[in-house]
């Protein structure tokens, strides 16, 4: 819709109809474009108000360039504004709440955050906005902690509303990449309640507050009372609000909050956290870039979900036309370089699609897609001007300096006109004599109009200088970057990460679902990034990162967009592979070590050839021989049922078992190592799977399926009853397994169909939860897994290897037994836990760790046992190859027949459960077709069983 050119003036008189200029306010037209007075703006906004209180009132941005205007209609009165004349409108102190409210509806910087384009849930209908913008549905991921001990989960909600999430939660934090929109989100819901309050009086009073702007105030409560005075005036109290619990308080952008120090930005976010704590029945909502949430809130955590290729395409056929979005899309598909990627990204796609209906190309990396957009604004803009302006070098070299000097200065996103200036005078030359301007304001006034910049009026009358968006800083100081590296400088400032235990900060207190942070940010991180896709001998630049910070090296690797030599990234993955198995170093600064060599290839997982198939063979660790001691001491069962635990009758007699010697995997089996047999076809191979296991594969319920499971989790019940009371308190826990509710509140049969239910949906043909990407880093463990899957993976490599000469035929590769698997935990000593007797939770990934997830294989190095096995303890469960059966073990009694029926034992403990199930001796069992995601398995090569 373009801008209308005549306005109807029934009930009033509007010279000539002409809307370009003037201003009239009529009984039920009105119209604010230019020459309106402060006078004016009050009687229009009185008007505004008694619009959008009528039920079907409705705001839309219609025009092009800037020409555009806001018209709103409700109850019978029609208005049409300039952007100009709404900023102003939206900008005036508030005589009372219901101004306030209308304020925000009409704000056009609000506005223009909330309706620009969000990742599109899959089933949303697309509407085209009259102004051709697109308002699409953002779609995210809640993480959930369901259940207790044994049974507790943690996993993510597909959403697709993020009103949905606002209903359920008081308090939470909206996490994504750089330009996943958490703006936009942010604005929305601010947007919603207003609206929803200014119309039925209801719901929370929504006041948006940016971090950016939280500088010396001596705590959050002093911080809002300045936002709200200068918003709301004396017209409401923000103390009565929040004692009312009516306040919505939206806060953007935690990881622009200046700071001097990590220590300063650390005790910022605890004020923060018990400023939550204090006025608990108001609403909480804060946003935060993924890698930068280092230092947690305590709240609910909810991410933005990358696009899918379905609402890439379907964005850029409604953006670019039907043929040039196809053209689009090929060239993004090409493979010529990764931009497959940045696509993903809305900020960037949007950026793209810019670029490509400028230029007719697309740059080839996310650097240089930042320097085509900022030169295809400043073309745009320089086509409008008279001569007189600076270069774009000039430009260009100006802001690149500001954005590294208020990087430096912990000084946020946001400055002063004055303070801005002032940087500037220090660094543009002298403007032409002729032009009118000082050099500050004449580089100021451009950057504006490209909207680089932008500006907003604030309480003292000052104007407040920001860049557009948070990306273009730090892309503009990337280029500042450079040029100091190649002068020599030194960045190790820029560079360094924490690593060692003695530099790693205290995470604070954290809640129960909530998990450890990575290490902290010092705020240069995406910005060397881009520096790197930027320089021009990118290796040597990541090279010198790589001497200061190999994990963020690896990032330069991974997203810069720029070919490296094979020589760094051997360097690079050897580096990170010493900083994972480093104990001197602190586990999260070794969990991102592993995860980046995850991404880069793991030295440990090369692939080798097996005749014309590739395999990736398993680290095995030699087992020796021996008297193995098995099971628990009646002293052991004792304390266990003193500490409530039930269970360790099933780990006696405590006795010895005679074994052979044998190699076992020195980690669980890693999802890269599993994808080679997916790729390879192996759930078509039906010469892997046993018969239970074909049976399996066909849809079957082979290994008892709900039934047993049903059984299996009333097993769990009978051993702790106080479990029965939990779940019943928890309305949530449910969730984690459909038929947990049901076992305590339903019929069998609800049990059983829920459970049936849960089983179908699994697929056949690859691991549960393959496709989740927090599940499917490659050095991590898999997840997901049936018995049959496991035995079929065994069988499978046995096969390929020995093709390959690698494996003799008197050998086989299997899950190990039970008793072997106790050994290798325990060791000839018969060790309480892998490495001794005594429970650390920095020696294992289970639920008191609070890392909450799966880790790298390996990345407790002190967690080893006597044999070098890593990770038998924690992380996840592994299957044996043994049916659970009463002890004492006995090879011979049928409980190693693999195609016999009935449960299998688990052994190890996982990332969810508590230590007393990380003993070494410690016995699960599940139905062969059981999975979990925290279910995986490791190997074993020996004799055949006999």
């Amino acid at each position: 819709m373009d801008e209308p050119e005549s306005v109807s003036t029934e009930g009033g008189a509007f010279v000539n109809g002409d809307v370009n200029s003037g201003t009239f306010i009529g009984r039920d037209q009105i119209v604010v474009l230019t020459d309106y007075s402060q006078a004016d703006l009050n009687q229009a906004l009185a008007a505004v108000v008694s619009i959008l209180r009528a039920p079907e009132a409705s705001v839309r941005v219609a025009g092009r360039e800037n020409r555009k205007t806001m018209a709103l209609s409700g109850g019978g009165t029609h208005a049409v504004f300039s952007l100009d004349a709404a900023m102003a409108l939206s900008s005036m102190t508030a005589e009372n709440q219901s101004s306030y409210l209308a304020s925000l509806v009409v704000n056009p910087l609000l506005r223009r955050w909330a309706t620009q384009f969000v990742p599109l849930s899959g089933t949303v209908t697309v509407v085209e906005d009259p102004s051709g913008i697109l308002e699409l549905h953002p779609e995210f991921s809640i993480l959930h902690a369901r259940g207790e001990g044994a049974e507790r989960r943690v996993f993510r909600e597909r959403i697709s509303d993020i009103s949905t999430v606002a209903e359920r939660y008081d308090a939470f934090v909206v996490l994504g990449e750089p330009g996943a929109g958490k703006t936009t989100v942010l604005s929305k819901l601010a947007l919603e309640a207003a609206g929803s309050r200014l119309r039925g009086g209801t719901g929370y009073l929504p006041l948006m507050v940016t971090l950016a702007d939280y500088r010396d105030h001596r705590d959050p409560f002093a911080f809002l009372v300045d936002q709200a005075q200068e918003r709301l005036g004396d017209s409401i109290s923000l103390r009565d609000l929040l004692a009312k619990g009516e306040l919505l308080l939206v806060v953007d952008s935690i990881n622009e909050m200046p700071h001097s120090s990590d220590h300063e930005f650390r005790q910022k976010i605890r004020a923060w956290r018990d400023f939550v704590k204090r006025w608990p029945k108001n609403q909480f909502i804060f946003s935060c870039r993924q890698r930068d949430y280092s230092e947690p809130l305590g709240v609910q955590q909810v991410e933005i979900d990358p696009l899918d290729d379905g609402r890439v395409r379907l964005f850029m056929e409604q953006y670019l036309g039907a043929a040039a979005a196809e053209a689009f899309w090929a060239r993004v598909t090409s493979g010529r370089d990764d931009l497959l990627s940045l696509v993903r990204n809305p900020y960037l796609l949007t950026m793209l699609s810019a670029i490509y209906t400028f230029q007719g190309d697309l740059p080839t990396n996310r650097a240089l897609l930042f320097t085509e957009f900022i030169e295809v604004l400043f073309r745009r803009e320089m086509q409008k001007r008279d001569t007189g302006w600076p270069t774009k070098t000039v430009l260009f070299s100006a802001l690149a300096q500001l954005a590294w000097s208020m990087l430096a200065s912990g000084e946020g996103t946001r400055l002063s006109y004055s303070a801005m200036a002032g940087f500037l005078r220090q660094q543009v030359e002298d403007a032409p004599a002729d032009a009118g301007f000082t050099p500050s304001d004449l580089i100021i006034q451009l950057g504006l109009a490209t909207t680089l910049l932008e500006s907003r009026t604030v309480a003292d009358g000052d104007e407040e200088i920001f860049f557009y968006h948070h990306l273009l800083q730090e892309a503009m100081a990337a280029r500042e970057m450079l040029r100091r590296w190649k002068a020599g400088e030194d960045l190790t400032p820029q560079f360094w990460a924490p690593r060692s235990v003695a530099e790693m900060p205290d995470p604070g207190s954290l809640g129960s679902s909530e998990p450890v942070p990575p290490p902290p940010s010092n705020g240069w991180e995406e910005t060397t990034v881009l520096a790197a896709g930027l320089a021009g001998d990118p290796a040597a630049f990541i090279g010198t990162v790589l001497g200061v910070n190999p994990v963020l090296a690896a990032r330069c690797v991974l997203e810069a967009g720029v070919g490296t030599p094979d020589v760094l990234r051997v360097q690079l993955r050897q580096d990170l592979h010493a900083d994972l198995t480093d104990s001197g170093l602190h586990l999260r600064a070794r969990i991102a070590a592993g995860n980046m060599l995850g991404a880069l290839g793991d030295v440990r997982f090369e692939p080798v050839s097996a005749g014309e198939k590739m395999v990736i063979p398993s680290p095995m660790v030699e087992v020796t021989g021996g008297e193995a001691v098995i099971g628990s001491s009646r002293w052991t069962v004792r304390r266990l049922v003193r500490e409530g635990h039930k269970y360790g009758s099933d780990e006696q007699p405590r006795h010895n078992v005679r074994l052979p010697p044998f190699r076992i995997g020195a980690f669980p089996v890693t999802n890269a190592e599993y994808r080679v047999f997916v790729e390879d076809g192996g759930y078509e191979g039906l010469e892997y799977w046993t018969g239970a296991g074909r049976a399996w594969l066909n849809g079957e319920h082979a290994g008892g399926g709900p039934p047993a499971e049903f059984l299996n989790l009333r097993r769990h019940l009978s051993v702790d009853p106080s479990a029965l009371a939990r779940w019943t308190q928890d309305p949530g826990a449910s969730k984690a397994i459909a038929g947990w509710r049901a076992l305590v509140t339903e019929s069998d049969e609800r049990a059983l169909a829920e459970l049936d239910e849960y089983y179908a949906r699994r697929s056949r043909r690859h691991p549960a939860f393959w496709e989740d990407e927090r599940y499917g880093r490659p050095n991590h463990p898999v997840v997901g897994v049936t018995w049959y899957e496991s035995d079929a993976y065994c069988a499978w490599l046995a096969a390929r290897l020995r093709s390959a000469g690698l494996l003799p035929d008197e050998f086989v590769v299997r899950l190990p037994t039970e008793a072997e698997w106790e050994f290798s935990a325990r060791g000839p000593n018969g060790r309480r836990y892998p490495w001794g007797r005594n429970w650390t939770s920095m020696h294992a990934n289970t639920r008191d760790g609070q890392i909450l997830e799966p880790t790298p294989v390996g990345a407790y190095a002190q967690g080893r046992s006597v044999f070098g096995c890593a990770d038998m303890s924690g992380n996840v469960w592994e299957w044996t190859h043994s049916l659970h059966r009463p002890y004492p073990y006995a090879l011979a009694d049928g409980r190693e027949d693999p195609e016999d029926s009935g449960c299998r034992v688990v052994r190890g403990s996982s990332w969810i459960d508590p230590p007393a199930y990380a003993r070494s001796a410690y016995r699960g069992r599940h139905p062969p077709d059981f999975f979990d995601y925290d279910q995986g398995f490791r190997t074993v090569i020996s004799r055949r069983l006999e």
